[in-house]
């Protein structure tokens, strides 16, 4: 059955979504305004999605920047590798420099022989 109320100067109803109403004015002046107010649920849940998103926006953005670091450490490992390696050859090189003259001199004395 359908339900009836008289509502007042400065008062509101609100009607649950999809129902069928009507409405008629009592004075010669009479002002109305509709609109559709979400359900709060679906309110709620959207409010958490966002907060969700944003959550998965600043964990990117961590994970970006970890990343951003991570790649500079490697970055500075291998120029302080390639500083390490560019002295080290060096080393190296003198070191198997002076192990193939050494062969050489012992080649030498033993044909000598």
């Amino acid at each position: 059955g359908a339900q009836l109320c008289v509502v007042g100067p400065g008062e509101t109803v609100l009607l649950p979504t999809n129902w069928w109403h009507a409405t008629c004015g009592l004075d010669h002046i009479t002002a109305s305004a509709g609109g559709w107010l979400e359900d709060r649920r679906v309110y709620l849940r959207r409010e958490k999605e966002e907060e969700k998103d944003e959550e998965e926006e600043e964990d990117r953005q961590r994970r970006a920047n970890r990343d951003d670091d991570d790649r500079d450490k490697v970055e500075m490992a291998q120029v302080e590798k390639k500083d390490n390696d560019g002295k080290g050859n060096s080393e190296v090189e003198r070191k198997d420099r002076e192990g193939r003259s050494q062969k050489e001199d012992e080649n030498s004395e033993n044909e000598t022989d």
